[in-house]
C-alpha cells in the first residue's frame, strides 16, 4: 500500500502526541522534587505535594548549607589535630 502525504502528517501528529506524553510523565517527578524542596516544611505537612505552593521557604538549603560548612570546618581542625599529634591518618 502507497503512504499518502495524509498518513505521514497523521503518523508524525500521533508520534510527536505520544512523545509529549511521556515526556510528562517523565519530567513531573523531577519538577516535583524541585518545588518540594522549596515548600516550607509545615506546608508540605498540611498539604501534601503540589505543584504551586502557598509558601515557599529556603530553609532545607540553608540547613544543608550550614551543615555542610560546619562538617568541613570539623574535619580540618580534626585533620589539624592529627597532623601536630604526629598521626599520619588524615581525612579528606
Amino acid at each position: 500500500m502507497k503512504k499518502t502525504v495524509s498518513d505521514e502528517k497523521r503518523f508524525i501528529a500521533i508520534a510527536t502526541v505520544i512523545l509529549v506524553v511521556i515526556s510528562i510523565v517523565a519530567l513531573f517527578p523531577m519538577i516535583l522534587l524541585v518545588v518540594a524542596s522549596f515548600t516550607d516544611e509545615n506546608e508540605l505537612i498540611t498539604n501534601g505535594y503540589q505543584i504551586l505552593p502557598k509558601k515557599l521557604s529556603l530553609e532545607a538549603y540553608t540547613y544543608n548549607w550550614n551543615n555542610r560548612c560546619r562538617n568541613r570546618i570539623k574535619r580540618a581542625t580534626d585533620n589539624f589535630d592529627r597532623i601536630s599529634d604526629g598521626t599520619k591518618n588524615i581525612q579528606i
